[in-house]
């Protein structure tokens, strides 16, 4: 999976879950990427589309070895970054992970970028400013974090911000019932723009 975040303006994309693995599926995922001192795998690669270039690091993390419950991290952004020879890619573990036939409940945590030009405001006017306030300890209020309980979607969190340049930053914190199979990148992405156009207005 690898996604094109750009086209998005999505920056950074965080998810995580926990899951029950078979033995052999761990043991294979063991063999391809050894633990590291922290008895975690790790799976790295870069790749670029357009002139877009990515980063992706995936980790196997053990949670209870009794149960064989594990948690898997999978984490993408944009940037490169040199990879040291031998490391094995995130198609790895994917593909070992695409195997499991289970619903998970995935921690998303994905990071927007809005530029001037892409002619765009927040649903909040920011900065925020306390003309009626002036013994306040600062100025302006350039960021708000804006939740949502027992929405159609299960409960989110947004944070908009509103840097010197006019950049406005957004960031959504959902999780997601789904399947563990090739099209979850293609799912986290979908929620999260529908929850993220409702905060970002055109215009």
């Amino acid at each position: 999976m690898q996604p094109h975040l750009k086209q998005h303006h999505i920056t950074e994309m965080h998810i995580s879950f926990t899951l029950t693995l078979p033995v052999n599926v761990v043991s294979g995922i063991r063999q391809i990427s050894p633990p590291d001192e922290d008895n975690d795998s790790v799976f790295l690669d870069t790749y670029k589309i357009g002139n877009a270039r990515y980063r992706a690091w995936h980790w196997l993390k053990e949670k209870d070895r009794a149960n064989n419950i594990y948690q898997i991290e999978i984490n993408y952004e944009i940037g490169s970054v040199r990879l040291r020879k031998g490391i094995p890619g995130t198609a790895d573990l994917l593909g070992a992970l695409f195997t499991v036939d289970e619903s998970v409940g995935l921690d998303c945590q994905v990071s927007f970028s809005f530029t001037k030009r892409d002619k765009v405001r927040p649903i909040i006017p920011l900065p925020l400013k306390l003309l009626e306030s002036p013994n306040m300890p600062f100025d302006e209020v350039a960021a708000v974090i804006l939740t949502k309980q027992d929405s159609e979607w299960g409960d989110y969190s947004v944070m908009l911000g509103v840097v010197e340049s006019g950049r406005l930053t957004e960031m959504v914190f959902f999780n997601l019932q789904t399947q563990i199979r090739e099209t979850l990148i293609d799912e986290v992405i979908e929620r999260v723009r529908s929850i993220s156009e409702k905060f970002i207005l055109k215009g």
